[in-house]
């Protein structure tokens, strides 16, 4: 998936003005015991993050998502026909579709909180699985449009010093992602008999941190 110079331009513009970025609500965490000697961190007072740190795990976190995980549900997606996309294994389990679109919905809940003060749904989306028989090409769509709404967001969320940033709740969103790709993964190739050898065609960890060192500057 080739990125356009606009892409290109905003993480640049980005990267630039994060750096008049002032963190608040810093920590400071002190060493101590842990269990069987291993020495581990508690919370004490207020730390200094510098913000090229943070600039960094905003980054990383923006590209595993955008330039690794979802050139991985695309392809997927490429590979399977409708009725692959929303038939169910054996009972109980969830359809690739069905798996996306929980992917989809997380994705959809993170963008409208980075946008607003408050809780962002009633309840949780643990058995969140939907079958909506919809085309790979639209659900694509769909995934797509969610992946660059929230990425705009987070991007806005980091230039805004009104709003404080949840390093918790993007990792959450980015290992959640990760994890449920592993499903849609394995469960394709099973599919399609088709060995999809992302690790050999580039999306693999080194090409990820060039990326990463390309669109920061290091």
């Amino acid at each position: 998936m080739q990125r356009s110079d606009e892409d290109m331009n905003a993480s640049l513009l980005f990267s630039w003005r994060f750096s008049d970025r002032r963190m608040r609500n810093r920590q400071l965490f002190k060493n101590t015991e842990g269990v069987n000697g291993v020495t581990t961190s508690i919370r004490k007072g207020p730390l200094s993050m510098d913000d090229k740190t943070m600039e960094l795990f905003l980054r990383l976190s923006m590209n595993r998502m955008v330039d690794h995980h979802l050139p991985k549900i695309r392809h997927c997606l490429d590979a399977l026909n409708t009725q692959q996309l929303w038939e169910h294994e054996v009972n109980q389990t969830n359809s690739v579709g069905g798996i996306l679109l929980h992917i989809y919905e997380q994705i959809r809940r993170h963008t409208v909180m980075y946008e607003q003060v408050g809780p962002v749904a009633a309840s949780g989306i643990e058995n969140y699985f939907p079958d909506l028989e919809i085309s790979p090409e639209e659900l694509a769509q769909k995934v797509e449009e969610a992946f660059t709404l929230w990425q705009g967001a987070l991007q806005e969320l980091a230039l805004d010093e009104s709003k404080e940033i949840d390093m918790h709740s993007i990792y959450h969103l980015v290992e959640h992602t990760s994890y449920h790709l592993g499903q849609i993964v394995d469960r394709a190739q099973k599919k399609t008999g088709k060995a999809f050898k992302f690790v050999q065609n580039g999306l693999n960890e080194r090409n990820l941190r060039a990326i990463v060192e390309r669109v920061s500057g290091t």
